[in-house]
Parts: C-alpha cells; structure tokens; sequence
C-alpha cells in the first residue's frame, strides 16, 4: 500500500484485504455472506445483478407484483433484523 498514492487504487486494495463488510449492518470488513459471488473478482457478473435489482425495484418498487412477492419474503426473512442500518446516513 506504500507504493501507490492514488485513493482510488488504495481503496481497492484495502477491499481486497479486509473485505467490505457488511451490506446491512455494522461490521466495517470481512467478507459478505454471498453463496454464488465473489464480490472482488466477480464485479461484472454482480454489476449486472444490481442493475436488474434496480430494473426490478424501477417497476415495483414496494415489490408487490405477484413476480416479485417472493423477493420482498426473502429480504424480510433474511435481512429484517438489519433493515434499519439502510436507513442511516
């Protein structure tokens, strides 16, 4: 990390060593719990996840349509107890 006095490039390296934490919640590094992704050396196939997530959320946002109902059950079963750390900020 000496070697480089670019932000952009000490940031990456910093992720790639500590890892990014949490998506929802407090921890600051460590590595998310994805089943199918890596979310250091799979950032085009995750780019393209988060931009149907957002296609997805453009349409339905509330997540309601009876397509997306099982979306809106899976985030609530897994991610209820730290909805409220989206919020801050």
């Amino acid at each position: 990390m000496v070697s480089y006095n670019d932000g952009f490039k000490l940031a990456e390296i910093d992720l790639k060593l500590r890892g990014p934490g949490d998506i929802f919640g407090l921890q600051q590094s460590g590595l998310p719990d994805l089943k199918y992704g890596n979310i250091i050396t799979d950032t085009e196939e995750l780019n393209l996840a988060r931009e149907a997530a957002f296609n997805i959320l453009a349409e339905d946002n509330t997540l309601t349509n009876d397509e997306n109902k099982i979306i809106r059950s899976i985030i609530k079963e897994k991610y209820s107890s730290k909805i409220q750390f989206a919020k801050i900020g």
